[in-house]
């Protein structure tokens, strides 16, 4: 057990910091070079002013028409997301670990927060499942990676929170969170899950043409 803890905080922990990153980088640069081969005309006509316009209303919930159309996928999708991006980074143990390798600290979560944003993601998880397997529309266009992507999620989030209150088999919870921890760190820019930094460049795009080019609103 120890040996492999070693292995999971050391060359895989490395490896999956390496493949994010790497594999992002090759994201953008290939998103970018086919852009401006296929349509560099979009250049012309990007707009700072629709960009800012467009990002306001889909940051915020029941900003865009279809967030107001489907409520409680909008509530379960924005907590999903704030939940999925404040435990990582602000959790005391991930931010501890840090502190210890390279000297840097800030604020962290603390009381019962860090356990209501866990079962929050895991029930958001959950009815993305059940939303995908029961709507016939959504179902059609899924593939059997739009299927693993929230069991991805599920992993790391619950065998965190396992961990965390030292429950029955703690020692394996712990090296499991780390391990799927990096595996889904990993997979993220190979699968749809890349549209954290890519979906981004979508809304420059989209907003640009929608605001500038036809005059009207994209949300």
């Amino acid at each position: 057990m120890h040996n492999l803890y070693i292995l999971a905080t050391g060359p895989l922990l490395y490896l999956s910091f390496a493949l994010f990153f790497g594999g992002m980088f090759i994201q953008i640069l290939f998103l970018v070079i086919e852009t401006y081969r296929k349509e560099r005309f979009m250049f012309s006509f990007l707009s700072l002013s629709s960009v800012l316009m467009s990002v306001a209303h889909w940051l915020f919930p029941f900003g865009s028409t279809v967030m107001r159309r489907e409520k409680t996928l909008t509530l379960m999708g924005f907590g999903f997301h704030i939940g999925l991006f404040i435990l990582p980074v602000f959790l005391f143990d991930h931010v501890l670990l840090i502190y210890e390798s390279w000297g840097v600290y800030w604020l962290t979560l603390s009381g019962m927060v860090p356990d209501v944003l866990s079962v929050f993601v895991l029930s958001a998880c959950v009815y993305f499942l059940f939303r995908r397997s029961t709507k016939p529309e959504i179902r059609y266009i899924s593939t059997p990676i739009d299927y693993l992507i929230p069991l991805l999620v599920i992993f790391p989030v619950a065998t965190g929170l396992w961990a965390s209150h030292r429950l029955p088999g703690y020692p394996i919870a712990h090296i499991t969170h780390i391990l799927s921890g990096e595996l889904l760190l990993s997979a993220i820019p190979f699968t749809r899950l890349s549209h954290m930094v890519l979906g981004f460049f979508t809304r420059v795009y989209t907003s640009s043409e929608f605001g500038r080019t036809r005059a009207a609103h994209d949300w």
